[in-house]
């Protein structure tokens, strides 16, 4: 509410006469429509809830950018969400983050000046690499964000024989829905005869619900993919081919690093989806040399 009312999250900050009833009542109302417009448009890219976010704290400054340009296509606005949480904006003196980005929203004329001003502040915005995917998935909650929104992109279907999409029941997107990360090649189908870096790799994990989940646990995908009638469309939902199920221990690197690719050739596409006609922000040289993976968890 004060990030809207008075453009900063320090309560110290904010003078005494802001919080009497007549002061905190249109501001209270504001945030509100904001807030359920938020909610709404992270419904819509199928985020049921706070869980599957990085962080919470982009959600502020995202809420004063609706309240201000309540009426504007989503899209470039979920782009900028996506990216602050990719590299963890607010990780470190959030609270300075937060207004100086607050500010930028203030004192923007337009929708897209806001979002170019914000992106600004990121500084550096590479492309995703396979090596995005081939870190430890779970180092990375922001590569399990991306890897939920693309596998739910494409309208996947759980693994089970109901053919239901995966976190809907019927066509309803389940409240507080938690999505199961399930090793597509199990810890112990790989132990002691993969680099363990591999085992836990993003780009080995598939998103499904928890009955499927319990009930393949450890088999060899060999073995559960017929056994449970895991057709080769609800395979290419989850950017894993056809092959798999002649996939050995001894070829799985070469399978988990080309899907690594697969997935970055997606969220690609995907962010660049979102990002519409946005201009990013321009690459120092030094900037260019740094890594392209994403913040830590």
């Amino acid at each position: 509410m004060t990030g809207i009312g008075k453009k900063a999250v320090r309560y110290r900050s904010i003078e005494t006469s802001f919080w009497n009833a007549t002061s905190i009542g249109p501001v209270w109302e504001r945030t509100k429509k904001a807030w359920g417009l938020a909610i709404k448009h992270l419904k819509d890219y199928d985020i049921p809830g706070n869980a599957l976010l990085p962080a919470d704290n982009a959600l502020v400054t995202l809420t004063a950018l609706l309240d201000k340009f309540p009426d504007q296509d989503f899209s470039p606005a979920f782009y900028w969400f996506l990216q602050a949480s990719r590299f963890s904006r607010y990780s470190s003196s959030s609270t300075s983050s937060m207004e100086e980005d607050l500010r930028e929203v203030a004192e923007s004329v337009s929708f897209t000046e806001a979002l170019e001003r914000l992106l600004v502040r990121i500084r550096h915005l590479p492309p995703l690499t396979a090596d995005d995917f081939l870190r430890d998935y779970g180092d990375t909650r922001f590569g399990r964000l991306l890897l939920y929104l693309l596998v739910l992109r494409n309208r996947a279907l759980d693994w089970d024989q109901r053919g239901v999409r995966i976190g809907f029941d019927g066509a309803e997107l389940l409240a507080g829905f938690q999505p199961q990360l399930h090793h597509v090649f199990p810890k112990k189908f790989l132990e002691d005869h993969v680099d363990c870096d591999l085992v836990d790799a993003l780009a080995n994990i598939a998103i499904i619900g928890p009955t499927i989940n319990i009930r393949i646990s450890k088999q060899n995908p060999m073995d559960y993919i017929p056994k449970y009638k895991i057709t080769a469309e609800k395979l290419r939902q989850q950017f894993i081919s056809g092959q798999i199920t002649s996939t050995t221990v001894e070829h799985y690197p070469a399978w988990v690093r080309k899907r690594a690719e697969e997935l970055a050739a997606a969220g690609n596409d995907f962010l660049e989806s979102l990002r519409g006609d946005l201009k990013l922000p321009a690459i120092s040289a030094d900037l260019e040399q740094q890594e392209h993976a994403f913040a830590a968890a």
